[in-house]
């Protein structure tokens, strides 16, 4: 796990040292977010991500003055101040109990796979837990927590979130895909996070005439398939 918060974050329209940032406080608020990959500079998907942030705002009837001009133009900046070549950063909506709503961005923690991950394979385990709200991306920080701790605990890479009927939804920060014969299955997208690497996923099965079907998996279907793999 890398953690480089580096020297400044956004906070509204201000560029602001890292030494005033608290993290630890944000995640007592409610908050709508996003976390981005930069590489070489730029921000990968930005459009998708920026769609993602303002859908998950209507998804929970948050209404902002924020545009999508804005939080680019922050995010840009972000990277400059910080000369940013390569990392994550997430950027958020918190909304204070005073019913403020505030704007933050930062260089975040992140993990990348190993080559050798790549090549052998992850370890994941099944977690009976599953989000009020799949379709927004929203801080649930307590079962942030839970899962942190089990993954720790476990030493695995992810752990698969399955729900109340024994159907595996997604992974706690992934998508989930199985693959049969020649058809690749994940879950209904109004199961899970429709995350943005999942998104594309499905636009390159359709261009390379490769069968998807989204539909419900069950923890003791896993044995019925080759092969899955992991998106995020």
């Amino acid at each position: 796990m890398q953690n480089c918060l580096l020297t400044h974050f956004i906070f509204n329209k201000e560029i602001k040292s890292s030494c005033d940032f608290n993290q630890f406080a944000l995640e007592k608020l409610h908050a709508v977010y996003e976390t981005i990959r930069v590489v070489d500079g730029i921000p990968l998907f930005l459009e998708d991500h920026i769609y993602r942030f303002f859908t998950s705002l209507k998804l929970n009837n948050i209404k902002t003055n924020i545009s999508e001009r804005q939080i680019k133009s922050r995010l840009r900046a972000l990277i400059e101040v910080n000369k940013l070549s390569i990392g994550n950063i997430r950027f958020q909506m918190v909304f204070t109990t005073e019913g403020n709503a505030d704007f933050y961005a930062w260089v975040a923690a992140f993990f990348y796979p190993t080559k050798q991950q790549y090549k052998q394979g992850v370890v994941c385990i099944l977690y009976a837990a599953e989000r009020p709200n799949p379709n927004s991306k929203t801080a649930l920080h307590q079962l942030r927590k839970d899962i942190t701790t089990e993954i720790n605990n476990k030493n695995v890479f992810e752990v698969l979130l399955y729900n109340k009927a024994g159907v595996i939804t997604e992974g706690s920060r992934s998508n989930v895909f199985f693959v049969k014969d020649k058809s690749v299955y994940t879950s209904p997208a109004a199961e899970v996070l429709i995350g943005v690497t999942r998104s594309k996923i499905l636009e390159l099965c359709k261009s390379l005439n490769i069968q998807l079907r989204e539909q419900q998996i069950k923890t003791e279907d896993i044995d019925n398939f080759d092969a899955a793999f992991l998106s995020g």
